[in-house]
């Protein structure tokens, strides 16, 4: 997952923000880690709806701040790690098809409401989900920095 901190509001008023223009409005970026839990739940919910309105979001992991201007999406791989084992590398325009695509959709999906300046944002899923189990969990993503859970 991509972090994004808002430097600027957003408003429903304002025109959709487009690719070219998200940077005018996202000041910086992490790495992280999203911690879903779904054990309150049956079984046959569509994951999907869940995740893209945080009905699951328990916690998170951020990594280092970073700004937004200084990173270069576009050839970042993610990389997800479970102790010593990498369980998967993607890379960062598998989301949405450029990780920027998915915070410009945000701001079509603000039907009259106002997501101020310092909100922060998910951009999307960018590794598959896992079960969580005792042990040490990274993701790492190139020219961003990692951002790492221990679970006991």
């Amino acid at each position: 997952r991509f972090k994004c901190d808002w430097s600027s509001d957003v408003c429903s008023s304002d025109l959709e923000i487009s690719r070219s223009q998200v940077l005018d409005y996202v000041g910086e970026v992490a790495s992280g880690i999203e911690i879903l839990d779904t054990r309150y739940l049956p079984g046959d919910i569509y994951i999907g709806d869940a995740i893209a309105d945080n009905a699951f979001a328990a916690a998170y992991v951020m990594g280092a701040w970073r700004s937004a201007a200084e990173v270069d999406l576009s050839s970042a791989t993610v990389s997800m790690h479970e102790g010593k084992s990498l369980l998967s590398t993607v890379t960062a325009i598998q989301v949405a098809g450029d990780p920027w695509n998915a915070v410009a959709d945000i701001s079509k999906l603000l039907d009259g409401k106002k997501l101020p300046a310092g909100s922060m944002i998910f951009s999307s899923l960018a590794t598959n989900e896992i079960a969580l189990k005792k042990g040490s969990y990274k993701v790492e993503i190139t020219g961003l920095g990692e951002a790492t859970l221990l679970v006991s």
